[in-house]
């Protein structure tokens, strides 16, 4: 086996492409042909086999179409609800911002019913649903703290009045 030489000039290896010395390479158009034989117990003869294709042809065309992934579902290919982002920062804005929350749930709430009316038509997300679960929580914790303040007002008026 002979192996490229380097370039005088250190860019780039010769054009030398290693040779195969240890198998020569079998005649590009041989066919193997069986012929046919007759065995005297069975009194018929057997059929030859099929030619094999040349040494080096190629299995299949080059311009195959790659085969669809039969690991997708249609779940795959389908977007998201467009409101799926916005109504998970809302919902996490909602930890800072209590206004946030209700607008969320109500956004949430919204999207969920357009999922489920046109079926087919978006994937379940994800981020809805958590965007959703977030605005109703953080609504009910924001409405016992204004209801749990406002408690505590009354008691205080009735207190010291």
């Amino acid at each position: 086996m002979t192996y490229p030489s380097f370039d005088t000039q250190g860019e780039r290896w010769a054009a030398a492409q290693p040779t195969n010395t240890r198998y020569p390479e079998p005649p590009a158009e041989q066919t193997l042909e069986y012929p046919t034989q007759v065995y005297p117990s069975q009194g018929y003869q057997t059929q030859p086999y099929p030619t094999q294709q040349p040494y080096g042809a190629p299995q299949y065309p080059y311009a195959q179409v790659a085969p669809a992934n039969p690991y997708l579902s249609p779940q795959d290919v389908l977007p998201e609800h467009p409101s799926s982002v916005t109504v998970l920062v809302l919902g996490v804005l909602g930890f800072f911002f209590w206004i946030t929350a209700p607008i969320a749930w109500v956004m949430g709430s919204s999207a969920r019913r357009e999922m489920r009316s046109n079926p087919g038509r978006y994937r379940p997300s994800p981020m809805l649903t958590a965007g959703y679960m977030l605005g109703i929580v953080m609504t009910s914790l924001g409405l016992a703290f204004f209801l749990m303040i406002l408690l505590f007002i009354v008691i205080a008026m009735v207190t010291f009045a």
